[in-house]
């Protein structure tokens, strides 16, 4: 093996070895927020709500080996952790730099739960939560209502942050 072909092994090895360190920071840092994040659900949940939000910014991600993390990607991962824990999650980017972490778990059931409905669309707008949703962003498929459509400008999914190449206003079926 010529010293080139040496050195490139090396470096492939470091770069993999770099790769695996920074996924294990991530995972770290994860679990520390979702630590975090359960601790401010029990404090609401004890003050009798049903919700709690955190703000993730740019800053409370530490340098060093956490240096090169994604904040956005940071902030599903962060999301998917507490929908394991049986949350609903909700991540908004409110400006750059700041991710808002909302996480909902609703009233304990009373009764047993109504049957969901097979067709149609059930639910609201995921950024105005009132009014029902008939714009499909493509390619990720994520739906919005027209006046959020109309009044964002919607060059990214609010909810995944693919690139939306269309919009599409009408009822799905």
């Amino acid at each position: 093996m010529s010293f080139f072909d040496q050195l490139r092994n090396t470096a492939q090895e470091a770069q993999e070895t770099q790769r695996a360190q920074e996924m294990a920071a991530v995972q770290r840092f994860i679990k520390f927020w979702v630590k975090k994040f359960q601790n401010e659900c029990a404090a609401a949940a004890r003050r009798g709500g049903t919700r709690a939000s955190k703000k993730l910014r740019q800053k409370d991600i530490p340098h060093g080996e956490y240096y090169n993390m994604d904040r956005d990607a940071v902030a599903q991962e962060l999301a998917e952790s507490l929908r394991n824990l049986g949350a609903q999650v909700q991540v908004d980017a409110c400006w750059p730099g700041v991710a808002d972490i909302t996480a909902e778990w609703g009233q304990a059931p009373t009764s047993p739960p109504e049957a969901k409905a097979t067709t149609g669309h059930v639910g609201s707008c995921p950024i105005c939560m009132e009014t029902r949703p008939v714009v499909a962003l493509v390619p990720c498929g994520h739906t919005v209502c027209g006046t959020c459509c109309r009044s964002h400008d919607l060059r990214q999914c609010p909810l995944c942050r693919r690139q939306v190449t269309t919009a599409t206003e009408g009822l799905f079926v």
